[in-house]
């Protein structure tokens, strides 16, 4: 689910990550501009290699798994 990204809620959850003291609060105003807030439900696919255009993919909280198939192995 993504909701409407308000940039003063995208930049305030941005600000707690780990990596926002270390891009600062100029890049992370940027960030919150074009960013958005997604949910996903436990389980759900993120995105597949396939897919064109990868998007920069910040965890807010809970965890991500990286499968990679490769054909004939499991």
């Amino acid at each position: 689910m993504t909701e409407p990204a308000d940039p003063e809620v995208v930049l305030a959850e941005l600000a707690r990550l780990p990596i926002g003291e270390a891009l600062g609060r100029d890049h992370l105003a940027r960030l919150a501009r074009i960013g958005r807030l997604e949910h996903h439900a436990p389980g759900a696919c993120l995105f597949r290699k396939s897919d064109p255009n990868p998007e920069l993919r910040l965890v807010l909280s809970g965890r991500v798994s990286l499968c990679l198939e490769t054909p004939g192995h499991e």
